[in-house]
């Protein structure tokens, strides 16, 4: 083929992000073929980037074994990773939270934390939820990311269960009825749990209960 390095290079990019086809076409046209009125077939860009990902993921496109490896690694040394699977064996969400973004989580995240659905980040139709707050400096961080089959909120409150996102003391069945006014103080400040969910339409919902209880 005569594609040059860069576009080569972007084509790489792409199989790592698992773009399609529209998307890398637009892109190649965008970076490259307006300037040098350069068009794009499709098979080829389809055989240069299959090329790719063979070379980089290999025959086990998925790597679940080596996912799931890393995952508990990661929960070993001090962080969280756990999934969900149907019964079908299918995995319909994760928790992800390395050993710093637990540390920053325990410290600040029983002020405030944050977390927005984001659609289009993995080829499984999994909504990646990246959960962020701010620490005494004002600075930005990463609590964790759960992912899951939609935008609701028993999985925002497993994931905040799972991420430490709580100033409340942990419970059990027998407690639940208390669950609702269960608060403490951080710095004289009361605080309580809850999860607020801003729908597309604008309401604001309140659902009940800390993260403490899933």
């Amino acid at each position: 083929n005569d594609l040059t390095v860069a576009e080569m290079e972007m084509l790489r990019v792409c199989a790592r992000l698992n773009s399609k086809m529209p998307s890398i076409q637009h892109a190649l046209s965008n970076a490259f073929g307006k300037n040098n009125k350069r068009s794009y077939n499709s098979d080829l860009i389809r055989r240069e980037v299959d090329r790719f990902k063979l070379e980089m993921f290999g025959t086990d496109e998925h790597r679940m074994k080596d996912f799931v490896q890393m995952g508990d690694h990661v929960k070993r040394n001090g962080g969280w990773f756990d999934f969900d699977l149907s019964s079908t064996m299918a995995m319909t969400g994760t928790r992800f939270q390395t050993p710093l973004m637990r540390k920053y989580a325990k410290h600040y995240g029983g002020y405030f934390s944050i977390t927005d659905g984001t659609f289009g980040t993995n080829k499984y139709g999994l909504t990646a939820l990246p959960w962020t707050g701010c620490d005494c400096l004002g600075l930005t961080h990463c609590f964790g990311i759960s992912t899951g089959l939609s935008e609701n909120s028993a999985d925002a409150i497993k994931a905040g269960h799972a991420f430490s996102l709580s100033s409340a003391v942990e419970t059990n069945e027998e407690d639940e009825d208390e669950l609702a006014v269960l608060s403490e103080e951080i710095d004289g400040v009361p605080i309580e749990n809850h999860v607020l969910k801003n729908s597309y339409k604008g309401t604001l919902f309140t659902d009940d209960g800390p993260f403490s209880h899933p």
